[in-house]
């Protein structure tokens, strides 16, 4: 993120934090955007505009928190523009660059015949890229919890992705009809809830869905985690995989066999590209989700 702030962030920024540090007596402040309001008896926050919030946090609820909130008041309208901007920025630049790395996932993958082509590192739960549209809060423990699911559900002659397009009742009625013991039965209407929350699918995309799980959880849990490259061929699913900078890996997911040697080709075509546009992307801290908190650095 080094490479974003001189150019957008002025001192008049990082001035607002320190003030509502000591005018207010506060523990931190900070810039949110989106996610809910905070509802934190600690926590003071004034609207800038543009939707940004301005939140300073308190070791303890304010003794006069009307006194308080008038000071973040009066802080929030002078600096209102300098600190808007800044966090505006910062959404859409993030916005911005991720949008690029999933649009080269998408042409790699219509290259090679994949069914999906993602980035994602050894760790966290963050899905730094994909070629598919993303769907709301789907990430890497999404996947790993698709990809349990789908194991049980094959493991108890299922077709997973039938059972994701049936509503509750069919899907309860399917699993009686196949005889699917309680408790694996209640675990896989449970999970396939879950699932169609998180996003609306039907037919293949689906079952491209749940292969796509099946990769990350195969790179993350089953795979040589420390291998430069790992393919993978088996009847109806298969994938190649490579690390790059460390600690991310770019996984190419396949629905029929498919040509080594093309897959490889163009990925070491693209690489360097790809690499590029990971690290030009902002740190991510997960969670929260649903809500994005800037912290500003400090100049020097």
């Amino acid at each position: 993120m080094s490479g974003i702030w001189p150019a957008v962030v002025d001192g008049a920024v990082f001035r607002v934090l320190e003030l509502v540090r000591e005018r207010l007596g506060a523990m931190d402040a900070r810039i949110e955007v989106g996610g809910h309001a905070p509802d934190d008896p600690r926590i003071l926050f004034e609207v800038l505009a543009g939707g940004a919030r301005l939140v300073a946090v308190f070791s303890a609820a304010p003794e006069d928190r009307e006194a308080s909130a008038h000071k973040l008041r009066e802080i929030a309208r002078s600096f209102s523009h300098s600190a808007s901007a800044a966090a505006e920025h910062v959404v859409f630049g993030s916005e911005l660059a991720s949008r690029r790395l999933d649009d080269e996932l998408a042409r790699l993958a219509d290259r090679v015949g994949a069914i999906r082509a993602v980035v994602v590192d050894k760790q966290s739960p963050v899905l730094w890229g994909t070629s598919e549209i993303r769907r709301g809060d789907e990430d890497v423990e999404t996947a790993l919890r698709a990809a349990r699911a789908l194991e049980a559900a094959e493991q108890a002659g299922v077709d997973f992705a039938h059972l994701l397009e049936c509503g509750d009742e069919d899907a309860r009625t399917l699993l009686q009809g196949r005889s699917v013991d309680a408790p694996i039965s209640s675990f896989l209407l449970r999970e396939a809830e879950r699932i169609r929350q998180h996003s609306k699918r039907s037919g293949a995309a689906w079952r491209q869905h749940l292969l796509s799980a099946r990769a990350i959880a195969h790179v993350r849990r089953d795979g040589q985690a420390e291998a430069n490259r790992e393919v993978v061929h088996d009847q109806g699913f298969g994938l190649l995989s490579r690390t790059f900078a460390n600690i991310y890996r770019l996984v190419l997911v396949f629905d029929s066999d498919f040509s080594e040697l093309h897959a490889e080709g163009a990925v070491v075509h693209v690489l360097p590209a790809i690499e590029k546009l990971v690290l030009a992307l902002p740190p991510i801290e997960p969670p929260p989700k649903g809500g994005r908190v800037i912290r500003l650095p400090t100049p020097g």
